[in-house]
């Protein structure tokens, strides 16, 4: 059975209608109890700005849930996973990462495309905070100007992803926005005050992060100017790149520009491109039922032959054998 969420703004009717449940006309949560399997969602718009999402489920059917990532960044989504993603669950812009059981905490900004299986008879509860920018940068906004490794991903375009351990000081909040029913006259404040600490915990645990602090390490307009130049190339895939071009478009000489790329993207400039048109070639397999054949322009290889050599030499299949695999058993 097939998830999917195109527009991350009708996220509960979307859920609702898929597991063939009926929503109640402004309602902001729903039981089901059927073939499908049980358990309860809710959608709690705090303010403007922070919504709370509870999802507690176990499934009689196994579920491939997609969630597309939205064109413009516009929230920080915090996600806590009481007994872990399930395994196999991907970012598409971040193909490095791989998820797993473990009881974590991932952060990660809308612009983010995440693809999982749901196994059948296996209870799952998550607590989503969806922050948006505007609210995260108003409200923190001493703090993100002092530490501005905490602030990639929010006044960049790029797309963001974090993982931090669950630990013991969520617990007490989580349970109060989780199991605790307020009354409407206070449920509002009870549940800002919460989100308010339940952030500034995560960004001060962003700020002492020996991997991220040593990963943006860069003043903030370089990771600016960087993180434009990637948004140039991924806007431009079906095109021919060339390192000269993005020289001049950032105006670095070739050996600068090469050793910030390298020390940021943790690539070549060469390799990076081919690693985001490869990454974007997997994204469109997935998500579309586009030809090959259209894909391998899309993404800049006009030989169907070169695309499906450079496809599986980075993932060990072909185009058309993932397409199919991820589909029924690889994921």
């Amino acid at each position: 059975m097939l998830v999917e969420i195109t527009n991350r703004d009708t996220w509960l009717e979307t859920i609702a209608k898929s597991l063939k449940t009926d929503l109640q006309e402004g309602a902001d949560s729903f039981t089901f109890d059927n073939e499908v399997g049980k358990g309860t969602f809710s959608c709690y718009n705090v303010e403007e700005g922070i919504q709370v999402r509870s999802i507690n489920f176990t499934l009689n059917q196994e579920i491939l849930f997609k969630e597309q990532a939205r064109k413009n960044k516009q929230t920080l989504i915090i996600s806590f996973s009481f007994q872990g993603f399930p395994e196999g669950t991907v970012f598409v812009e971040h193909p490095q990462e791989v998820l797993n059981e473990e009881r974590q905490v991932l952060i990660y900004s809308d612009n983010s495309t995440m693809i999982g299986r749901f196994p059948v008879d296996k209870p799952r509860m998550f607590i989503e905070l969806h922050v948006g920018l505007d609210w995260l940068k108003r409200n923190y906004k001493d703090f993100i100007d002092q530490y501005p490794n905490v602030d990639v991903g929010l006044k960049t375009s790029r797309s963001y992803l974090a993982k931090q351990s669950y630990t013991l000081k969520h617990q007490k909040s989580l349970e109060e926005l989780m199991f605790t029913e307020y009354p409407d006259e206070i449920k509002t404040p009870v549940y800002k005050g919460l989100v308010l600490i339940i952030v500034a915990d995560i960004l001060n645990q962003l700020q002492v992060s020996s991997s991220n602090v040593k990963k943006f390490t860069f003043s903030r307009e370089v990771q600016i100017e960087l993180d434009d130049l990637e948004e140039f190339i991924k806007s431009n895939l079906d095109k021919e790149i060339s390192i000269e071009m993005l020289c001049k478009r950032i105006g670095y000489s070739k050996t600068k520009l090469h050793t910030l790329f390298k020390s940021y993207f943790k690539y070549s400039m060469y390799d990076y491109i081919k690693h985001l048109r490869l990454s974007k070639a997997k994204s469109l397999l997935l998500t579309t039922d586009l030809p090959i054949s259209e894909i391998s322009i899309q993404v800049g290889y006009q030989s169907i032959p070169h695309f499906t050599n450079r496809f599986k030499k980075e993932f060990g299949v072909t185009p058309v054998q993932f397409r199919k695999g991820y589909n029924t058993e690889m994921l």
